[in-house]
């Protein structure tokens, strides 16, 4: 199995929040769909928060992002990751306390 890397730890609520920026950025979701490769429906059920993007497709998703809005993509990848870092100190106090 190949190692996921960030995409392992990134939030549904990111991965929505990027599908978005995506979408927005591409001018629809069926442009969003074309360029992952996949079904409208499958970027319309993420858009609807009905299912989120897999890995792979996340993978593909981050790399695109990066390419149509570098900063706006870093500052979504790195709230999710205070987030992340927030969560483990708020059970890191509770359980060493």
């Amino acid at each position: 199995m190949e190692d996921d890397g960030i995409c392992e730890h990134v939030s549904r609520a990111s991965r929505f929040e990027l599908a978005s920026l995506l979408a927005d950025k591409l001018g629809s979701p069926t442009n969003l769909a074309a360029e992952l490769g996949i079904t409208e429906m499958a970027v319309r059920k993420w858009l609807l928060r009905r299912t989120h993007p897999s890995n792979v497709n996340l993978r593909k998703m981050i790399e695109l992002a990066f390419e149509l809005d570098v900063a706006r993509t870093s500052e979504i990848l790195k709230d999710d990751l205070a987030k992340h870092q927030a969560s483990f100190v708020s059970v890191r106090e509770q359980t060493c306390a």
